[in-house]
């Protein structure tokens, strides 16, 4: 098996991506509220039921991106290529901010009532 073969990398994006998804649910929606770092109160619900497809496609999106960035790497010519990989890079961060949504929540949380208690 090749070490760098486009499928092997676009598996283990996905696999990479999965995992950081998973560690932000746990962190962002588990721990710290049952820590009191945030009180979400009723919004938990309704960040649990968003990032289950945020982040399963998130992560599909960063596995793809991947996938893409290579092809882009070996078939593409000149210009195009320049523009094919800026695709291939804001594709990935979109998918990175699916997949990043617990935390991302659980941090404006946190810092909207940091704000709120030292007024």
């Amino acid at each position: 098996m090749n070490r760098f073969s486009f499928d092997n990398v676009q598996r283990r994006d996905l696999i990479t991506a999965l995992s950081l998804w998973v560690v932000a649910e746990l962190v962002g929606l588990l721990i710290f509220p049952a820590l009191g770092v945030i009180n979400p109160g009723p919004k938990l619900k309704t960040w649990f039921t968003l990032s289950i497809p945020l982040g399963l496609a998130g992560s599909l999106i960063i596995a793809m991106s991947s996938r893409w960035m290579a092809l882009n790497n070996e078939q593409a010519p000149g210009s195009a290529k320049t523009l094919m990989g800026w695709l291939g890079q804001a594709s990935g961060w979109i998918g990175l901010m699916g997949v990043l949504y617990p935390m991302i929540m659980a941090c404006i949380e946190f810092f909207t009532n940091l704000k709120l208690n030292q007024s």
